[in-house]
């Protein structure tokens, strides 16, 4: 009887291993500070990076959005620092530089742009 019991309890095991490494995750997950403000909102499909990306500061200020299209980074990446300021403006096609990037300063000024 304990073999039968032990073998039902590796067979369950095996199975949902089996499950767990196959598994695609497609959906939305919110990561949260310790306080429970939302740090970053990331969304899946089939297991891979796949639409916006937005990243907030401890303050719930927005820092960072961009996008991935099958797992890599895809169109308009913007990055501000914690008062709000765009400081950069990076563009990609499924991963490779594409477009003008751009920079500014704390003030808003222009600083750099860069032809890819």
């Amino acid at each position: 009887m304990k073999r039968i019991i032990l073998c039902l309890v590796f067979l369950c095991l095996s199975i949902s291993a089996q499950v767990n490494i196959s598994y695609k995750y497609t959906g939305t997950i919110t990561i949260r500070y310790a306080d429970k403000k939302i740090e970053e909102i990331r969304k899946y499909k089939d297991g891979l990076y796949d639409g916006v990306w937005i990243h907030y500061d401890n303050t719930g200020v927005k820092i960072m959005e961009g996008t991935f299209k099958d797992g890599k980074k895809d169109g308009c990446w913007r990055i501000w620092d914690i008062d709000g300021t765009l400081r950069y403006e990076i563009y990609y096609s499924m991963g490779i530089r594409i477009g003008t990037w751009k920079s500014w300063n704390a003030n808003g000024v222009l600083m750099r742009e860069k032809r890819y």
